[in-house]
């Protein structure tokens, strides 16, 4: 048994973790994530996302997912949040099985349907693809933004972290 957030994590979510410190609080980071964080700077060279500006995301998209961040930042918010990122596996399941257990294609079923999904050309705020939800509740699993996972035992050589899902 596992929880996953219903939603993306959300600018204003994001930004509670920038405001609290998060950049400068090595217990949230692990030990190769810390290493580095002075390279994660927006683009006014602040702590934060990519894309924001002057440690601050865009006005008005409190509700947008938070974007241009990398496997470390994810990683941080979780802990900083009380939560872990989800396993490649647990991610899958969360988003594609229906509730008798079966593997369905899409988080709403086996036929594709353009209109589901954010699938182009922008991101939008979370959730408001009402049709874009798993039959366990979550939004966005299929389009909007791709969304990192971490498997403490990477598989086959793999990297350990992932991304999973679609992005516009």
């Amino acid at each position: 048994a596992f929880y996953v957030g219903v939603y993306e994590v959300t600018n204003e979510e994001f930004m509670a973790f920038v405001e609290a410190g998060g950049y400068r609080s090595s217990e949230y980071w692990s030990a190769d994530g810390w290493q580095h964080v002075r390279f994660f700077q927006d683009s006014t060279e602040q702590a934060g996302p990519q894309f924001w500006q002057n440690g601050r995301f865009p006005e008005g998209q409190e509700r947008m997912p938070v974007y241009g961040v990398c496997f470390y930042e994810a990683e941080a918010f979780a802990k900083w949040a009380g939560y872990r990122l989800p396993t490649s596996t647990e991610w899958e399941v969360a988003a594609s099985l229906d509730p008798k257990g079966a593997k369905e294609t899409y988080p709403w079923g086996n036929e594709f349907d353009i209109k589901a999904g954010n699938f182009g050309p922008a991101a939008l705020a979370v959730g408001s693809k009402q049709g874009d939800k798993s039959d366990f509740g979550c939004f966005d699993m299929a389009g909007n933004l791709m969304e990192w996972t971490f498997d403490p035992v990477p598989m086959d050589g793999h990297q350990p972290f992932s991304l999973k899902g679609g992005a516009y």
